[in-house]
């Protein structure tokens, strides 16, 4: 068996983990080389389909893979650092996906892996610029699309905030009992967080969020951009910050409205700030903001350290499905200060989620 060496990623996904510009020698490729970084893939591709149709159908794919072959050749003859899966929720006649079976298709790819990869990333994607009227296309806000409530006894696929944090909860169950490093590349996050900076007039040269997608679905360079500094962050443990701009993204590509270095440095912010708001439960608070979770009489007593976001806005929020949250403190700016929230244990809420800009 060929031990592909230092950093290699095998990606399972739609169009839009092509909209991360890791196929073939795009931006990711480029990104790796100018950080002197090593970077090995592959990659199993079907447009307008989900984990479960590709299980199922290991030899439909819309983009030729390369030597490492389809997953099924892949996975079981090659050793991978990361593994990198996208769901997706397209619905016709010949892919109906229902939750639980797109969850265990993630599931199935990873146990076929010959040797378990290091890590797996959990590539979520997103909503639509807008919506279909008619099949008139009518733009609207992104965050109203994304946030639109989700209930998970409907046992569909969404490209929904609510979706993606249910999915994210139960294959962290299952990478818990396995030990294996999960960690989530939160696409739809991302272009949230990207829409309310735009409309505070905070990103040079973007008027609406219209401005990064090429169509009503798919991204344009600079949201390529975005996800290509989440995705390098967490591959080499740099920060977004230090992800150079590199010609792929600044027309390089023979496509595409170019990436300023304005923008860049805006949507590198925008990166770092989101990377850090993975939902946790009281007894996982990341160490850095948490100095002890302890049972006081009836309540859970969560004690954060704030110091380290002294001049930030911050916000604490809680959930009971990982579908809708609600703020439980903030938002407020941080004064460097501990601070104390109490929690009722007899609320069903168990998920919390710490944000900072």
């Amino acid at each position: 068996m060929l031990q592909v060496q230092a950093v290699s990623v095998y990606s399972i996904g739609n169009s839009h983990t092509g909209d991360s510009a890791i196929l073939k020698k795009q931006g990711i490729y480029q990104l790796a080389q100018a950080m002197g970084k090593p970077f090995t893939h592959g990659w199993h591709i079907r447009c307008s389909r989900g984990l479960d149709y590709m299980w199922n159908n290991p030899n439909d794919v819309c983009v030729e893979p390369n030597a490492y072959g389809l997953f099924t050749d892949a996975l079981t003859n090659y050793q991978w650092d990361v593994l990198m899966l996208q769901p997706f929720d397209v619905y016709t006649s010949d892919a109906i996906p229902e939750n639980e079976r797109e969850l265990q298709a993630a599931i199935h790819f990873e146990e076929i892996c010959a040797d378990p990869p290091g890590r797996l990333f959990l590539y979520t994607t997103w909503a639509s610029s807008g919506a279909l009227d008619d099949d008139v296309y009518v733009p609207d806000e992104f965050t109203d699309l994304w946030t639109e409530p989700y209930a998970v006894s409907s046992e569909e696929v969404l490209r929904r905030q609510g979706f993606m944090n249910w999915y994210y909860a139960e294959l962290k169950r299952y990478c818990d009992a396995n030990e294996i490093s999960l960690t989530v590349i939160p696409g739809g996050e991302l272009i949230m967080e990207l829409e309310q900076r735009i409309m505070k007039g905070l990103i040079p040269g973007m008027d609406a969020i219209d401005d990064v997608f090429r169509d009503y679905i798919h991204m344009d360079l600079a949201g390529r951009y975005l996800m290509a500094v989440a995705i390098c962050s967490e591959l080499y443990g740099v920060a977004p910050t230090d992800v150079p701009l590199v010609r792929y993204f600044t027309g390089g590509a023979g496509w595409g409205t170019p990436v300023t270095e304005a923008q860049a440095e805006e949507l590198k912010k925008i990166v770092d700030a989101v990377m850090k708001r993975e939902p946790f439960e009281p007894e996982n608070i990341p160490v850095e903001f948490a100095t002890s979770v302890e049972e006081l009489d009836d309540l859970r007593q969560i004690k954060i350290d704030w110091s380290a976001l002294s001049g930030y806005t911050y916000e604490l929020k809680a959930s009971t499905d990982l579908g809708s949250w609600d703020s439980i403190a903030g938002p407020v700016v941080g004064d460097g200060q501990n601070e104390s929230v109490s929690v009722d244990l007899d609320s069903d809420r168990r998920f919390f989620r710490l944000s900072w800009y």
